[in-house]
């Protein structure tokens, strides 16, 4: 059996795929890591050992369906009953993987629904309606992961004008994208997203007193009033 554990909300699904293996430990299972490196030493151990695919092991991996080249490697795991490849991954489509394996689960970790109403209104004029939506997330939410997907949105606004980023995305999406982009100077943006990256890193390297929640708001109140 093969588990993808995925999802935007990279926190829970990350946590979800750590507890599932720090169980398998304490059950006294034998974990073994793969990785675009070993996975194609996986043939030559079936040769060299019998006991491979005994009772008792279980593989894990991050990010090993980026790699296309170990996608026949892993049909080992779709066709062998009791063994199990446990993945993590921020996956963002696995529609072609979803198809290539029968005995494939997928486990996604969605956002809370108000991350998407805090990121739809990041824009100059809309001060409150962000700092109040901030902080009602904070009690559903991770930090990091809103942190993260704030990130990923403004990056995604200052690419909506990019013409080989419109290929890789749904025709819904650019179309909000280019909207609340305009909202913006271009220049602005840039530099909202230059400091948001900034207090990633500083956090990071513990070299600011400012807790991510507290250094956003900060950020907000002078990009977006």
């Amino acid at each position: 059996m093969i588990y993808i554990f995925y999802g935007e909300d990279i926190v829970t699904s990350r946590q979800l795929y750590l507890d599932l293996k720090n169980k398998y430990i304490s059950d006294n299972f034998q974990t073994i890591n793969l990785n675009s490196n070993n996975t194609v030493d996986l043939k030559n151990w079936l040769y060299d050992s019998q006991t491979l695919f005994d009772e008792n092991k279980v593989f894990f991996s991050e990010k090993l369906f980026e790699d296309k080249s170990v996608l026949p490697i892993v049909t080992l795991f779709d066709n062998k009953k009791g063994i199990d490849l446990i993945d993590y991954g921020e996956y963002k489509y696995l529609t072609a993987i979803k198809n290539r394996y029968k005995n494939l689960i997928l486990k996604e970790s969605k956002v809370p629904y108000t991350i998407f109403k805090l990121l739809d209104s990041i824009y100059p004029g809309n001060l409150n309606s962000v700092i109040t939506v901030h902080h009602q997330l904070r009690q559903t939410s991770d930090d990091y992961l809103t942190m993260y997907m704030i990130q990923k949105h403004i990056k995604e606004l200052i690419l909506a004008d990019n013409p080989e980023f419109k290929k890789t995305i749904p025709s819904w999406k650019l179309y909000k994208l280019i909207g609340q982009s305009k909202k913006w100077q271009r220049s602005k943006l840039i530099e909202f997203y230059t400091k948001l990256c900034r207090i990633e890193q500083q956090i990071k390297t513990s070299s600011t007193t400012y807790a991510s929640n507290q250094a956003l708001d900060i950020l907000f109140c002078f990009y977006l009033r």
